[in-house]
């Protein structure tokens, strides 16, 4: 539609972002303990509901 009506595309030719390769609710930070990334979990309070299911 660009090729035949560019008059209609005020912003230039449209461009397609690609899709995100990776989307996490509550990502595991970096930096985080050894023990938090074994458990995937990234709430501090759960901590309590973790150490019950233990």
């Amino acid at each position: 539609m660009y090729a035949r009506y560019p008059e209609r595309f005020s912003k230039g030719c449209p461009v397609v972002n690609s899709p995100a390769n990776k989307v996490c609710i509550n990502p595991v930070p970096e930096n985080a303990d050894q023990a938090v990334i074994d458990k995937g979990v990234n709430f501090p309070t759960l901590q309590r509901v973790i150490a019950k299911a233990i």
